[in-house]
């Protein structure tokens, strides 16, 4: 069949220029073969003319239209000319919306797992566009949890064969460390954990009481970790005083009777409570009357000292140095009278199977109640070792 190149329409390849243009005849409209009309004549041997006015009266209904007869070929080449760019922009920015939609796993360097089973949210951090997925991701199981005191160390390979397949394709990246060295974290103790043990040996080897001891803080606690575990605490050896308020404490972790772990710690004490106090001014060597004595509610500057807490211990005891109003009482500033000075006459008593016999003796030491001395028989002369049991009065042994 012979086409009749006059009469055959071709369809434009692109878009309708001017949708609400009027219509016109079809050789006038379109024939300059530019493509501002959804038709256009193809004439032979047609000299090039310009297009007056054109358009038709409705839209094309497609972007791209097939050509008929003879434009065929033009048209597909049109639309191989637009389709291709479309494509490489499609190749081209195809890795990076693969990306966007991609998790990413961020490994941590050190990591201390708190539980039996390490999960992959344990060891990295891991985020993308789908929240869900790297909830998931996370909970991925990758193995059983190393002893308490030894590190395991895993691999990006070692992790990625143990995540399933079916959370690897939507795309997935390593970031961060290249291994994973994870520890099994222990237990923290808390200052409550050892406040009652503090206490405890506080008062049995000290005059104060528990009520009035205040632990104030506690050093490098958060450095200690117990194993997993019920642990029981106890003090170890070599707990000792290191200043005016503040013990070395040696601490010992226990596990079904076995010593686990031994640490050491600082612990800085407050100690608020009643003592004796000076009523008034005392001099030296002054033996010591109720009216000298009174009761305060003092901070303790040093609880190593040995402060007096009742008036039967003082009373009749004898000043070693001078005390200002308000000063504290320590048992080591005070000492028992002499109740027998040297060269003074004292009763020396003996006493056997319920028979007392009482001779006068010279004394020739000085003192004190319970101290044993050296006298002498006044009748005989014999010098004989007796006890002081009273002012003037000495018992032989």
């Amino acid at each position: 069949m012979r086409q009749v190149s006059n009469s055959l329409l071709t369809l434009c390849p692109i878009p309708f220029a001017f949708p609400n243009a009027s219509a016109f005849p079809r050789d006038i409209a379109g024939v300059n073969g530019f493509r501002f009309t959804p038709f256009f004549i193809r004439r032979e041997n047609a000299p090039f003319q310009i297009c007056i006015l054109p358009g038709l009266s409705c839209s094309p209904r497609s972007i791209v239209r097939i050509g008929l007869g003879e434009g065929s070929v033009r048209n597909l080449l049109h639309a191989v000319r637009f389709v291709l760019p479309v494509l490489a922009l499609i190749i081209l920015f195809a890795p990076a919306l693969n990306a966007a939609h991609a998790l990413v796993v961020a490994l941590k360097q050190d990591v201390a797992v708190g539980s039996d089973v390490i999960c992959l949210g344990d060891i990295a951090d891991i985020h993308g566009l789908d929240s869900d997925a790297a909830g998931r991701l996370g909970r991925v199981e990758l193995g059983p949890s190393p002893e308490f005191g030894k590190i395991s160390e895993w691999s990006r390979q070692q992790i990625y064969a143990k995540i399933p397949n079916s959370l690897v394709r939507g795309g997935l990246s390593f970031e961060g460390a290249p291994a994973v060295q994870i520890r099994r974290q222990g237990k923290h103790l808390r200052p409550d954990d050892i406040a009652g043990a503090l206490k405890g040996y506080i008062t049995a080897t000290t005059l104060w009481k528990e009520a009035e001891i205040e632990i104030r803080a506690i050093g490098n606690l958060n450095e200690i970790e117990l194993p997993p575990g019920d642990t029981q605490l106890r003090l170890g050896p070599g707990t000792t005083a290191v200043g005016r308020n503040r013990l070395l404490v040696n601490f010992e972790a226990i596990q079904e009777e076995k010593v686990q772990r031994s640490f050491w710690i600082n612990v800085d004490i407050s100690i608020r409570a009643r003592v004796l106090t000076a009523a008034r001014k005392i001099p030296y060597n002054i033996a010591i009357t109720s009216e000298d004595i009174a009761e305060s509610i003092v901070d303790i500057a040093d609880f190593r000292n040995a402060y007096i807490r009742q008036s039967d211990e003082l009373i009749g005891k004898v000043s070693r140095r001078g005390f200002s109003p308000g000063d504290l009482f320590t048992r080591e500033a005070f000492t028992d009278p002499f109740l027998v000075r040297h060269g003074e006459t004292v009763q020396l008593r003996l006493e056997r199977n319920g028979i007392v016999l009482v001779a006068s003796a010279k004394a020739e030491q000085d003192g004190k109640l319970g101290q044993t001395i050296v006298v002498r028989n006044l009748e005989f002369s014999t010098a004989l070792k007796a006890k002081v049991v009273g002012p003037g009065s000495v018992k032989i042994q």
